[in-house]
């Protein structure tokens, strides 16, 4: 598939007060179902907390909420739900965690060889995002940046498969398809302005429009089951409705 156009933003929910301006929130690809999960960063060393709502109603109510203390504090709000587990990158390490949700215990852990961490190389908004864990139709990916050089944006499966993307500046990325995309602003008017075929290794440069409305974007992303784009903007909860071509 390939990605044709983003639609302009639906606002969900306004939580800056409650969930900070930066943080992240989600529902799980593999498994479905309503629930929705989310991670707020307000600045703090331990950032352990996995927020659970069985619905959207609820979420946007914030009520009947279930909170998740996860074994290690987590860097960032690059952590994604995926198959009954949250990922997430290991506060100031390399190293990424599957949590699985249900049984509240820790099933695997692996480090991401040569990746930058905790603000070394992150995108441009900052906030140690370094490392990006991502899903689409085919799996679980990680972007991340290598230690030794600055422009390189490294994607690669669980398996042994990757690919290297020559970009500066990038506000964030995600991936649909097979195919990474990045962003080139998390604060002005942006656009999609790029992508990499993971299998071709083909290269392109694109301007789509991506509705930035709150001028602080944080976190960017995809959604295979229903293919919306989720995105954390200034506080405010936010998706997108992606246009993908299969022919």
């Amino acid at each position: 598939g390939k990605l044709v156009s983003i639609s302009e933003p639906i606002t969900f929910r306004e939580s800056a007060s409650y969930l900070g301006e930066i943080g992240a929130w989600m529902q799980d690809p593999v498994v479905g179902g309503e629930q929705i999960y989310v991670i707020k960063i307000i600045g703090e060393n331990q950032v352990r907390k996995l927020f659970e709502y069985a619905n959207m109603a609820d979420f946007r109510n914030h009520r009947n909420e279930v909170v998740r203390i996860v074994p290690d504090a987590m860097e960032s709000n690059g952590a994604v739900v995926y198959n009954g587990s949250l990922y997430y990158q290991r506060r100031n390490s390399r190293k990424i965690v599957r949590y699985h949700i249900s049984t509240q215990q820790v099933l695997r852990q692996r480090p991401i060889k040569q990746a930058a961490f905790h603000g070394a190389q992150a995108y441009q908004w900052g906030g140690y995002s370094d490392i990006d864990l991502t899903v689409d139709e085919t799996g679980l990916w990680v972007i991340y940046r290598k230690t030794r050089n600055e422009s390189e944006i490294k994607s690669s499966t669980r398996l042994p498969k990757n690919c290297s993307v020559q970009k500066r500046g990038v506000a964030n990325a995600f991936i649909i398809c097979q195919v990474l995309y990045t962003v080139n602003s998390f604060s002005d008017a942006n656009a999609i302005n790029f992508s990499y075929n993971l299998n071709t290794r083909t290269r392109q440069k694109l301007k789509i429009p991506f509705i930035n409305l709150y001028r602080q974007n944080v976190m960017i992303d995809y959604n295979p089951l229903n293919r919306h784009i989720y995105s954390w903007d200034n506080g405010y909860q936010v998706a997108y409705k992606s246009k993908v071509d299969d022919s």
